[in-house]
Formats: structure tokens, C-alpha cells, sequence
């Protein structure tokens, strides 16, 4: 129980209600930096985690505003990765979009900073 409530203040999904965009699911992990007062860190490394999966042939963009201006980039082993489909997944700070290819899983981090 104690780990389901850590969890569930940890891990979001933000394609969801009346306006979700079939195919298409994102979730965010958060890591204790800033966001939620009192929550623990785990990861040295990363602070916060965006996983997009689209299942869609075309294409999806979808807009956080919450998470606007901040520094989310792809996974690094994701851009070494030898797949240069993943490799156009992108992160607009200014509005909070990010935009996956199509059929194709991308993992954003945010670097913590040390």
C-alpha cells in the first residue's frame, strides 16, 4: 500500500478525459527534485522522465503545459541508438510538446542538477 501511494505521487499519465488522443500514451515519472514537496529522491541522475509511446502511422505531438521550459532531451541511448527513426523525436520547451514518430517509443529525461 505504502508503495502504490509513493507511485501514484511519482508516475502520471497525461493522455486521458474527453480529449485523449487515441493511440497515443504519456506518462511522466518525477524524481523528487522540485515538483512535489517532501518527495524522496531515487535516481542521481535524472529528475524527471517523459515516455511517449505511439502506436499511431502518423506521427503525434502532445503539449504538457505544465512541463514547460523545462529541459527534457532523448534518452542518450536513444540518440546513439543505430534506430534514426527515434532519433526525430523532439521537445519544444517553449510550449511544452513533445513530438514522437510514428510506431515508435521515446524515454525524455531531464538531467537533475548536480
Amino acid at each position: 500500500m505504502i508503495i502504490a501511494a509513493l507511485n501514484s505521487q511519482r508516475v502520471r499519465f497525461h493522455n486521458t478525459g474527453p480529449s485523449w488522443v487515441p493511440g497515443v500514451i504519456v506518462m511522466s515519472i518525477e524524481d523528487g527534485q522540485e515538483g512535489i514537496p517532501g518527495l524522496s529522491q531515487l535516481d542521481p541522475l535524472y529528475a524527471y522522465i517523459v515516455v511517449i509511446v505511439n502506436a499511431c502511422p502518423n506521427a503525434a505531438s502532445f503539449a504538457i503545459p505544465a512541463l514547460r521550459t523545462r529541459t527534457f532531451e532523448l534518452h542518450p541511448l536513444q540518440v546513439m541508438s543505430t534506430d534514426e527513426i527515434v532519433k526525430n523525436s523532439t521537445y519544444e520547451a517553449l510550449t511544452g510538446c513533445f513530438t514522437v514518430p510514428p510506431r515508435t517509443t521515446s524515454v525524455f529525461v531531464e538531467y537533475r542538477n548536480i
